[in-house]
């Protein structure tokens, strides 16, 4: 039986293992994978890097050398016209033009003088044409525009007036293109003009040269530095193929060219260089010039295939390389993967049986690698599980005991902390009623004992009441605490004024400022206005801060100040102004808007250092026993005034240095509103949290949650 099981195991774990296999995720894969993928990328971006730069780099160097094509043949341009312009200057002077101008332009045709000056002129135009071979027509116009003589004798007699090189050619010497006049087929695209002078200096005629294109076509036609598909040409402003192309026949219509790029170039008469398709449809790289002067554009380019062609075999040469490496990452990734995948396939299977509980199954891994020393520490982590497991079952049993002993004890501590609330509540109520009487019945003496003029008595009826007061103080504090950890203070919120607050206040509290010879100051801003909240809760608190400080402070400055603030951000970060913090009241609330009213009560007594400080807002505690006896109180002021501003929404900074004073600054809501239950849940959750004070080094300033606290009628309490 127990061999079928084992055959059964190991056949499922066979299966298993095959199935692992083929999954992407198994380790193996994930390391053929990487192998494949550390060579492929790499490699894809090495091609790439170098396809692109290749091609970038490649695209300038051809667009650099046809920068130069363009630049040299800008410059063959340029010395042919000067030379156009240089051989029609040197007609004028070596044979006088200007002693033959007065016969032509004064004697009738026909006339010995007119014929022999024509004769003579025309002699020197005809071989002017013939030496040079740069014209192919040269005029001489007089001062109206008329054609003289021409070598062209259909010419002379018209009218050239209009013409630009004309009245151009009356100032000084001109060029004028007439490429947009002229097209592919068509001579003279250039004309150059100069002024002819008499022997008085003075403006007779002009003479005008019609440019011969033979050499411009041979100039646009030489290819040096383009290969076999590069040429040159010229272009018009009316996108006619000016210059012959190499690869069209010239007995074919005019070519008119439908190019972006040239129609940029014209409109912006500036240069460019790219990518496009030229006007045979052929993809190439070209530079186009434009040329002043002639108003015509210069165009270099190469067909792409020929520009790119070693750019194209360093593609095809790094793909090989590329494919090479990946071949070579894959192998290497199957024997390393084989190696490593298998044993781990092993471990992976007999940690999936220990999972499914056979903890007393090990790992068969015999190998002295790093995986063997996994197998090893695996097969001891799996006897030490059984060990952990054995103590953890004893342990539960035992945590289970002690669970239930503590969940007892909980109920206890509740239930006796609801006992003693409910006794501080019924106990203080007990004793107000006899103190009450107590205190009335001290009143009623002593005022029977003034009538009867009895000082001694009086002064002893006074310290009666005055202790009864005080301890009805202290059970009125004991009172209020009691209430509010039970949750049975609700706010009675109405419309009020803060000044007419700060007046009440400050006419009750000065008995207690005189006491101790203190002085009293009042920093009250202009905009307080009214606020919505409990004003007997807001007076108690006023009243428990300024009591404070006139018990601690002796001859003394106490300043009470209240600002009004229109934005949470100009509050201490220590402020929570979500909820309320209180848990158990039967209504808590919050403010409804974005003011608050700080009330801010500062001292120059005592102070507290920062381990007093920690203890402040503890109930029944203050900051040390020294301060106890010396002071008394009963510890729950500083308490009852934190809940009291967190139930309205608000909260208490304090800070405070030793032997400096201290300044406590309550702030609350302008608007107090009752919260959804929804959020008196979430506030909830920081029952009872004791606010934590900070410390610093120089001035031992604590940012707090709370304050002090005191009575809220018209008698002080002492803290």
């Amino acid at each position: 039986m127990k061999r079928a099981t084992e055959a059964a195991a190991q056949q499922t774990s066979q299966r298993y293992a095959l199935f692992q296999g083929l999954r992407v995720g198994t380790i193996r894969n994930r390391l053929l994978i990487a192998f494949v993928l550390l060579v492929l990328l790499p490699a894809i971006v090495i091609s790439s890097s170098a396809v692109i730069f290749g091609l970038n780099g490649g695209q300038q160097q051809v667009i650099n050398q046809l920068q130069s094509v363009a630049t040299l043949k800008d410059e063959q341009i340029a010395a042919w016209l000067e030379s156009l312009r240089t051989h029609l200057l040197s007609v004028l002077y070596p044979h006088q033009v200007s002693r033959l101008l007065d016969p032509l332009m004064e004697q009738e045709p026909g006339s010995q003088a007119y014929d022999e000056a024509y004769a003579e002129l025309r002699t020197h135009f005809e071989e002017l044409i013939e030496a040079t071979q740069l014209f192919e027509e040269v005029m001489l116009l007089d001062r109206q525009g008329r054609v003289v003589l021409s070598t062209t004798s259909s010419t002379e007699g018209e009218v050239h007036a209009a013409q630009a090189y004309f009245w151009n050619g009356l100032q000084g010497s001109y060029t004028q293109s007439l490429s947009s006049a002229t097209s592919q087929g068509l001579s003279s695209p250039v004309v150059v003009s100069r002024p002819v002078y008499d022997e008085e200096n003075e403006v007779r005629a002009v003479l005008v040269g019609r440019s011969n294109s033979a050499r411009l076509n041979e100039i646009m036609l030489q290819r040096a530095g383009l290969g076999d598909t590069g040429e040159t040409y010229l272009v018009g402003p009316n996108l006619l193929l000016l210059t012959d192309s190499r690869f069209e026949d010239r007995d074919k219509q005019v070519l008119r060219l439908h190019n972006e790029v040239v129609e940029t170039v014209l409109s912006n008469k500036s240069g460019l260089s790219g990518l496009y398709e030229n006007y045979r449809g052929r993809p190439v790289v070209g530079v186009y010039h434009w040329l002043p002067t002639l108003e015509m554009v210069l165009v270099a380019e190469q067909e792409q295939a020929e520009a790119f062609d070693a750019i194209y075999v360093t593609l095809v040469v790094h793909s090989a390389i590329a494919g090479t490496a990946v071949l070579l990452a894959l192998l290497s990734a199957l024997f390393v993967s084989r190696g490593i995948a298998a044993p781990l396939a092993s471990l992976s299977d007999t940690a999936s049986r220990i999972a499914a509980g056979d903890l007393h199954l090990s790992a068969g891994v015999e190998r002295q690698d790093e995986i063997g020393t996994l197998a090893r520490a695996f097969n001891q982590m799996t006897s030490r599980l059984l060990e952990l497991i054995e103590n953890l079952e004893q342990r539960l049993q035992e945590l289970n005991e002690t669970q239930a002993e503590l969940r007892w004890a909980k109920d206890a501590a509740e239930s006796a902390n609801q006992a003693k609330s409910a006794f501080l509540a019924n106990m203080s109520h007990e004793l107000r009623t006899p103190l009450n009487a107590i205190i009335g019945y001290s009143e009623m003496l002593q005022e029977d004992a003034e009538e009867l003029e009895d000082e001694e008595l009086t002064r002893d009826l006074g310290k009666i009441k005055r202790a009864g007061k005080h301890l009805l103080d202290l059970i009125n504090d004991i009172l209020d605490f009691s209430k509010i950890e039970a949750g049975r203070i609700e706010l009675e919120l109405d419309t009020f004024s803060v000044d007419d607050l700060l007046d009440d206040v400050l006419m009750t509290i000065e008995p207690l400022i005189e006491r101790n010879h203190n002085q009293l100051r009042i920093e009250s801003a202009d905009d307080l206005d009214t606020m919505y909240a409990d004003m007997t809760r807001v007076r108690q608190i006023l009243f428990n801060l300024l009591s404070n400080a006139a018990k601690f402070t002796k001859q003394g400055t106490i300043t009470l100040a209240a600002v009004r603030y229109q934005n949470d951000q100009l509050l201490p970060d220590s402020i929570n102004t979500g909820q309320s913090g209180l848990s158990g009241p039967s209504q808590a609330y919050a403010s409804a808007g974005n003011e608050w009213i700080a009330f801010r009560v500062q001292d120059t007594g005592i102070g507290m250092s920062p381990e007093q400080l920690q203890r402040l807002f503890q109930p029944f505690t203050q900051g040390d026993a020294s301060t106890t006896r010396k002071y008394g109180g009963t510890g729950l002021g500083l308490t009852i005034t934190q809940r009291l501003c967190q139930l309205m929404g608000g909260n208490i900074c304090v800070e405070s240095e030793v032997g400096k004073g201290s300044v406590f600054t309550a702030y609350i809501p302008v608007r107090v509103v009752p919260l959804t239950k929804q959020d008196q849940q979430s506030g909830a959750q920081n029952t009872n949290e004791s606010a934590h004070a900070i410390a610093t080094d120089d001035h031992a300033t604590v940012l707090s949650h709370s304050h002090t606290a005191a009575r809220g009628d018209k008698t002080s309490s002492a803290v």
